[in-house]
């Protein structure tokens, strides 16, 4: 599944997440934390283990997010990419 959000200066949204999903969030727009990580534009985030996501915009973001079902089982947390 592919989300696409828009998120406004100060706003949050909070997505949970079913066991033995995998995350993959790019952001290609703006300034948030997930989870109290910090990405700016172009930044990528890897997500696995997680039950919930809670992204909080630092200024107008657009990101996108790619579900996927974990099939190996693999329970890391986060892996940040720039």
């Amino acid at each position: 599944m592919l989300l696409r959000s828009r998120i406004k200066s100060g706003a949050s949204i909070e997505y949970s997440l079913e066991p033995n999903r995998r995350v993959w969030l790019q952001v290609t727009d703006g300034s948030l934390s997930l989870n109290g990580i910090g990405l700016e534009p172009r930044d990528g985030a890897a997500i696995k283990a997680e039950t919930a996501l809670t992204l909080e915009a630092k200024a107008g973001s657009d990101v996108y997010c790619l579900i996927l079902h974990d099939e190996e089982g693999n329970h890391e947390k986060f892996s940040q990419y720039r």
